[in-house]
C-alpha cells in the first residue's frame, strides 16, 4: 500500500507526515518508522528515549445523509428502498410511502337467503266456477308474502333476482266431486331473464300440472333465473282449476291448496336489504355475528408492511408526529355499511400493538355500539380498542372508490406507525345497511381494500432516542504495545462534525478486535456518550444552516494499552429533538464526521 513519509527534525522530536486512504486507516508500519529515525538521527548517547507524533485518520470526513447512496442513514439506492422515498416539493421534507394490499374477506352473504311465508286458499264453485269452451273453469286467486326479516320491497319498482327457488304445493284437495284435468298456476310478477339477465316482460311464471299430478296431494317446481316483482313485499298468484270435460257445473264443495317455498338463492336485488351484522373470515366466506380473535390464523387477515422493518434497522425510538394510513376501498356494494375492526400490528420485537379510532372522530367506537365479540388472546377488547369506518354504496354507474384517511387528529396512527409494525393482522364485522336505506346488490360483490403508508419525516423523540449505527473497518494492529520498546505514551483524538440535521446526535464510538469483540469504548465511561449539537432550527422545525464543532478527548493508559488490536469501529448514535420538540427531516440533511488520532509514541534506545 503506497505512503509518503518524511522526518522533520524539531530538536529531539520527529513528525511523520502521511496522506491516507478514504474512510480507512492506512496503517504505519512501526518497524519503518524506527528505520527512518535512525536514516534521519544517530544519537551518541548508549541509552535515550526518543519522541514521535504522527496523526492517523480513523474516520476521514465519512458524511451520513439522511437519503443517498452507500453509507448514508437511509441507503435509498437499495432495491428494498427504491421508490420508497420521496420529497415534498414545497417543504422539501422527506416522507417514506408504500402500498401494502389488504385481503378482507366476501360481502356477498350480505343477501340473505329468503323464504316466502305459507299461503293459499280454498276456491268454491259457487263463486267461481264459469263454462268456456275448454270446459268449465274454476278461477281464483292469493298473494304470497316474502319474508320480511331479510328484505323489504320499497317501491313498485323494487325487485329480487333468484338464481335457484323452489316452491312446494301441498294439502291439495278437490272436493267437487268432480275429477280435475288441468291445473295452472301464474305468477304475473314473476318474470323470466334472457341469458343477458335482461327481463322479458312477455315471459312470466306459470306452472302447470294435470289432474292425474295432483292424486299424490303435493307437487314442488323449481326454477331459476327469475326477477321478482312484489309491491308491498306480496307476490299475487293466479289459480285456474279445470274441471273434466262433459262435467255438469259442481254445486258444492272447493279445491284447496297450500303453497311455502325451499330457501331462495338471491344474486340481486333492489329495495331495503334489512340490516345485518357478519363476521368475515379469511376463507372468503362470512357468517352470523361470532367472536373473532385477532390472534387466530383461522379468522383474521394479514397485510405485510414489510418496508417499516427495514426503516427500523436505522432508526428506534422515533414518534412521528404527521403520519398517516389511508384505507383505499373499492366496491360494486349498493347498500352502504359499517364495518367495525381490530386492527392489531407486530413488530419484530414482538410487541403488538392496536390502531384505534380517538373520541370525537368518526372512526371512534364507543362503549355504546352495539357491535361486539372481538378477542385478543381469548380476551374481549374494550371497545375503545376497535376502529370503525363507513363505505358508501356505489351509485350503479360505475365502480364505488373511497379513501378512509387515518391520521393524528381521528386515530392514533403516529403511534402505531412509530413503533414500525411489519405485520398487520384484522379481523372485522360488518352491519349492512345500518341506516335502511334503500339501495341494491349484485352478486358477486367486489370488495377491495389496499393500505396507504405516507409517513413524513415530522418527528419528536419523547420517551427515548432513536438510534442508528454504522461499522467502520480500520487496522491499528501495527501500533506498539507495553510488550515492544516503544510505546504509545498518549493518544488526543480529535473530532470534527458538521451537523445540518435539526437533530442532537449523541454517539459512542467502540473499539473493536478482529471478531468484533469490544476492547475500548469512547468516551470510557459506558454511560456517558460525545454530544453533537443540533443545527439551528427555524421555526418551521428545520434546520437553517450547518452547525460546526470540534471535540478532543484524550485515552487513559488502560486504552492505550489494547488498542493496537482495533480493527474497527462501531458508531452508536442516539438523535435526539431538542427540548422535544417536533421537528422535519429535508433529504439533503446531513450529518460529517472527521474523527482523528494523535498519537505521541516514546522509543527506548539501550
Amino acid at each position: 500500500m503506497p505512503r509518503f513519509i518524511k522526518c522533520l527534525k524539531r530538536g529531539s522530536d520527529y513528525m511523520i507526515l502521511s496522506d491516507s486512504i478514504h474512510g480507512r486507516l492506512t496503517a504505519v508500519v512501526f518497524f519503518s518508522v524506527v528505520s527512518i529515525l535512525f536514516a534521519c538521527e544517530r544519537p551518541s548517547s548508549p541509552s535515550f528515549e526518543t519522541e514521535q507524533r504522527y496523526t492517523i485518520p480513523l474516520i476521514n470526513n465519512t458524511e451520513y445523509r439522511l437519503l443517498g447512496g452507500s453509507g448514508s442513514i437511509i441507503d435509498t439506492t437499495r432495491t428494498s428502498f427504491r421508490d420508497r422515498f420521496d420529497t415534498n416539493n414545497e417543504t422539501g421534507i422527506v416522507f417514506l410511502g408504500f402500498e401494502a394490499d389488504m385481503p378482507f374477506g366476501s360481502f356477498n352473504d350480505v343477501l340473505s337467503d329468503f323464504q316466502l311465508e305459507p299461503s293459499g286458499g280454498s276456491f268454491t264453485p259457487e263463486d267461481m266456477a264459469q263454462t268456456t269452451s275448454e270446459g268449465i273453469v274454476i278461477y281464483g286467486s292469493f298473494s304470497s308474502r316474502i319474508n320480511r326479516q331479510n328484505f323489504e320491497y320499497s317501491s313498485p319498482e323494487d325487485f329480487v333476482e333468484v338464481e335457484k327457488a323452489t316452491l312446494v304445493f301441498d294439502n291439495i284437495t278437490n272436493e267437487t266431486g268432480i275429477s280435475i284435468d288441468r291445473l295452472q298456476l301464474s305468477f304475473p310478477t314473476i318474470f323470466g331473464l334472457d341469458a343477458a339477465g335482461n327481463l322479458v316482460p312477455s315471459d312470466t311464471l306459470v306452472i302447470e300440472r294435470s289432474g292425474a299430478d295432483l292424486a299424490a296431494g303435493t307437487f314442488t317446481e323449481s326454477f331459476a333465473n327469475v326477477r321478482i316483482l312484489a309491491e308491498n313485499n306480496e307476490i299475487p298468484v293466479n289459480v285456474l282449476v279445470e274441471l273434466s270435460e262433459g262435467s255438469s257445473p259442481p254445486t258444492g264443495g272447493a279445491f284447496s291448496l297450500m303453497m311455502t317455498s325451499e330457501a331462495f338463492k338471491p344474486v340481486a336485488a333492489r329495495g331495503i336489504i334489512k340490516p345485518t351484522i357478519r363476521a368475515l373470515s379469511n376463507d372468503g366466506s362470512s357468517s352470523e355475528d361470532e367472536p373473532l380473535d385477532v390472534t387466530d390464523p383461522k379468522r383474521h387477515f394479514e397485510s405485510l408492511f414489510s418496508d417499516l422493518d427495514l426503516l427500523s434497522v436505522r432508526f428506534r425510538g422515533i414518534t412521528f408526529t404527521d403520519a398517516s394510513l389511508e384505507l383505499e376501498y373499492t366496491t360494486s356494494l349498493g347498500i352502504g355499511t359499517m364495518v367495525y375492526s381490530l386492527v392489531m400490528g407486530r413488530n419484530d420485537d414482538g410487541e403488538e400493538f392496536f390502531l384505534s379510532g380517538i373520541p370525537g372522530s368518526p372512526y371512534y367506537v364507543s362503549p355504546q355500539d352495539t357491535v361486539d365479540g372481538f378477542l385478543y388472546n381469548g380476551t374481549q377488547v374494550p371497545q375503545e380498542t376497535l376502529l370503525r369506518f363507513p363505505t358508501e354504496p356505489d351509485d350503479g354507474t360505475d365502480i364505488k372508490q373511497d379513501i378512509h384517511r387515518f391520521t393524528g387528529d381521528n386515530s392514533n396512527v403516529n403511534e402505531f406507525l412509530s413503533k414500525y409494525p411489519t405485520e398487520v393482522f384484522v379481523v372485522s364485522k360488518v352491519v349492512s345497511n345500518p341506516l335502511e336505506e334503500p339501495g341494491f346488490v349484485e352478486l358477486p360483490v367486489d370488495f377491495d381494500v389496499l393500505w396507504r403508508v405516507n409517513i413524513p419525516f415530522s418527528m419528536v423523540t419523547e420517551d427515548q432516542p432513536a438510534t442508528f449505527d454504522d461499522l467502520i473497518e480500520i487496522s491499528l494492529s501495527q501500533l506498539p504495545d507495553r510488550r515492544d520498546d516503544a510505546y504509545i505514551s498518549e493518544a488526543v483524538f480529535t473530532l470534527v462534525y458538521q451537523n445540518r440535521l435539526p437533530l442532537d446526535v449523541d454517539v459512542r464510538l467502540t473499539f473493536l478486535d478482529a471478531i468484533e469483540d469490544s476492547i475500548t469504548i469512547l468516551p470510557f465511561e459506558p454511560s456517558e456518550r460525545i454530544r453533537m449539537l443540533s443545527a439551528p432550527v427555524g421555526p418551521a422545525g428545520f434546520s437553517s444552516e450547518v452547525r460546526t464543532e470540534t471535540v478532543q478527548f484524550t485515552l487513559n493508559e488502560q486504552q492505550l494499552e489494547e488498542l493496537n488490536r482495533s480493527e474497527f469501529i462501531a458508531l452508536d448514535g442516539e438523535l435526539i429533538t431538542t427540548d422535544f420538540r417536533p421537528v422535519n427531516l429535508r433529504g439533503s440533511d446531513f450529518l460529517n464526521i472527521d474523527l482523528r488520532s494523535n498519537f505521541t509514541i516514546r522509543l527506548k534506545v539501550d
